[in-house]
């Protein structure tokens, strides 16, 4: 991640040099372990619908903001990328459904599906 961006994050850019500097050696597993954990635990979600729950809700929603990017990591890219396997990890198609039927319903003001056909294509009316 560039610094400023680093910076926006509230992240100092030296309490990841040695995690850019293994990435950019191309050494994956390298940066995986010099990755701190609070850090991580600020940037990454992973674990059970309670968990996303919880966590979507008691520290992302409570920042204030109003949008996210969300992605996920399929047993396919995990694999390829950091040659790691999760038993039970689903499948791309099936973490996006479970997110959709399990977790998003039941954040704050989270559209319902309903709700979300009838916004459209999200841009002004």
């Amino acid at each position: 991640m560039p610094p400023a961006l680093l910076k926006r994050h509230g992240i100092d850019p030296d309490e990841v040099a040695s995690v850019n500097a293994a990435f950019a050696a191309g050494d994956i597993q390298a940066a995986l372990d010099s990755a701190p954990d609070p850090l991580a635990d600020r940037l990454v979600v992973a674990g059970t619908p309670d968990d996303w729950v919880t966590w979507l809700t008691d520290h992302f929603l409570a920042a204030g903001p109003s949008h996210a990017l969300i992605s996920f990591t399929d047993p396919f890219t995990l694999k390829a990328w950091a040659g790691r396997e999760i038993p039970g990890l689903p499948d791309l198609t099936e973490q996006v459904r479970l997110f959709g039927e399990t977790v998003l319903p039941r954040l704050p003001d989270a559209p319902t599906p309903a709700s979300a056909d009838a916004v459209g294509d999200g841009g002004p009316a």
